[in-house]
């Protein structure tokens, strides 16, 4: 590291249960988030320069009760800290037939996400999202939905 310069902040590493098979089915993927502590972020007060806020709202595309065009998928917060919703996607969500669409799949990824970062008093939105699907997700399923923060690291 040249001198002066600044390590990076060490991710802070969210899972959500790997895919199952069987009538409890459930959706999965790791996911990595990095705190912002960047100058820039710290310049604008932790929001960044595009001064954008993350605040949650009725109207989200995923959990938002008031969304009529919405998801509408209700995450409860267990007693070990993790957030689990149920969820069975109609085929309003397909992109090939049978088949939920894999960006879909991701939005409710990234939602589980934030209800867990949130739960531990971070304001935080996703700059990044690698998903490797190892199944597809059909239409009319039930699936359990399971968020928790594997790791923090320090100063988090």
């Amino acid at each position: 590291m040249a001198h002066g310069a600044r390590a990076a902040p060490k991710p802070v590493p969210l899972g959500i249960e790997d895919a199952m098979t069987g009538p409890d089915r459930q959706i999965g993927m790791d996911i990595l988030v990095k705190i912002e502590d960047s100058p820039e972020a710290k310049a604008h007060k932790g929001r960044g320069p595009l001064d954008l806020r993350a605040r949650t709202q009725n109207r989200c595309v995923v959990c938002g009760q008031e969304n009529p065009y919405g998801l509408r998928i209700h995450f409860v917060r267990e007693r070990d800290g993790a957030f689990t919703a149920e969820w069975r996607p109609t085929e309003n969500w397909e992109g090939f037939e049978g088949i939920v669409h894999g960006g879909i799949i991701s939005t409710v990824l990234d939602e589980a996400m934030s209800k867990a970062v949130a739960a531990m008093n971070y304001e935080a939105l996703t700059g990044e999202l690698r998903v490797r699907f190892r199944r597809h997700v059909a239409a009319g399923e039930d699936l359990r939905i399971r968020g928790w923060v594997v790791e923090k690291s320090n100063g988090c």
